[in-house]
C-alpha cells in the first residue's frame, strides 16, 4: 500500500507531518489509515477516547473537514471530526490548516464539541481571519446538523469503516 503525507498546520503553534497509508483518493476525498502515536490518552469529558496504538481511518473531505474513525483493537470507539480549511495538494500528499473547532462522537451517537476555548483564543489573537471564522462556523453547523438528524456517519465513512474494521480484526487474529 502506498503512503501519503499529511501536513497539518496549527496556526501560531506548530506544523506536523504525518505519514499515512493511502487507502483511496477520489480527488475530493482522501482516505488514509494510520496508528495513533501519543504520549497520553485523549480524554473527552473524563473518558478515554483515543490511546497510543489505536488505529484511525481518516476521511479528508475537500470542503473543509475530516472524519476519523477511531478503533481500539478492531472495535470502533467513535469518530473525531476536525474542521480545517479545504485541503491543498502538495508534491507528496496534502496540507490542511486547522481552524481549531473539533467534535468527538462516541459510538452511541453522543457528541461533544471540543476546543471552543482554543477557537476563541485563535479568533481573539488573529490567528484565523474573519472569513476563516465564518467558514469554521458554517462547517460546524453543517456537521452538527448531520449528527443530530441521524445522517452521521456518511455512507462512504460507514461502508469503508466496516471493511477496515474487518481487516483490523483479521490482522489481530492472524497475529499481525
Amino acid at each position: 500500500m502506498s503512503t501519503i503525507n499529511l501536513t497539518f498546520v496549527r496556526p501560531s503553534k506548530r506544523t506536523d507531518v504525518f505519514v499515512h497509508r493511502l487507502v483511496e483518493d477520489t480527488g475530493d476525498l482522501i482516505v488514509s489509515d494510520f496508528t495513533f502515536e501519543m504520549s497520553k490518552p485523549f480524554m473527552v469529558n473524563g473518558r478515554s477516547a483515543v490511546v497510543h496504538g489505536d488505529r484511525g481511518l481518516l476521511f479528508e473531505y475537500s470542503d473543509g473537514y475530516e472524519i476519523i474513525a477511531v478503533a481500539h483493537g478492531s472495535k470502533l470507539v467513535g469518530h473525531y471530526l476536525n474542521i480545517n480549511l479545504p485541503f491543498e495538494r502538495t508534491k507528496d500528499g496534502y496540507m490542511v490548516r486547522d481552524l481549531f473547532l473539533d467534535i468527538w462522537i462516541w459510538k452511541d451517537g453522543n457528541y461533544v464539541i471540543l476546543d471552543e476555548d482554543e477557537y476563541a483564543e485563535a479568533c481573539e489573537n488573529g490567528w484565523i481571519s474573519k472569513d476563516e471564522q465564518g467558514f469554521a462556523s458554517r462547517i460546524m453547523k453543517r456537521l452538527v446538523a448531520m449528527i443530530t438528524s441521524g445522517d452521521f456517519p456518511p455512507e462512504k465513512v460507514s461502508s469503508l469503516s466496516k471493511k477496515w474494521l474487518k481487516t483490523l480484526k483479521g490482522s489481530r487474529s492472524s497475529g499481525g
